[in-house]
């Protein structure tokens, strides 16, 4: 009986300090590492990436930096809108393979990044 509560105390820390770490960062990103294909094979070749923030409305300014100009394209829309989750953007793999950093940021200092690989 006493490893359930202690089993429950664990889970409610943890989900505390899970809501606590987004409330600290205002913005967050998702997916967090995804994976394109140039050639759609294994991994798709467009992902959908959503931001998140505390704020209403959720202004969001896109930014990419990659390793290589023929990697992919991301539509960086700042009005796009899942009515459910906030703004979105699409990224389109290119011709090369490499890595993009996605960094988006609410203008008021809240910066959330994340990675995309581009493979064959």
């Amino acid at each position: 009986m006493n490893t359930r509560k202690f089993a429950l105390a664990i889970a409610f820390s943890a989900l505390v300090l899970t809501s606590g770490a987004f409330a600290g960062t205002k913005v967050a990103l998702m997916p967090l590492g995804p994976t394109v294909s140039i050639s759609g094979n294994q991994h798709p070749s467009t992902m959908q990436l959503e931001a998140f923030c505390n704020a209403t409305p959720c202004n969001i300014n896109w930014q990419q930096m990659q390793n290589d100009s023929n990697v992919g394209t991301l539509d960086k829309c700042s009005t796009c809108a899942d009515t459910t989750t906030g703004p979105v953007s699409h990224f389109t793999a290119g011709t090369a393979t490499g890595w993009v950093v996605v960094v988006i940021d609410d203008g008021q200092n809240h910066v959330a990044t994340t990675v995309i690989n581009v493979v064959p």
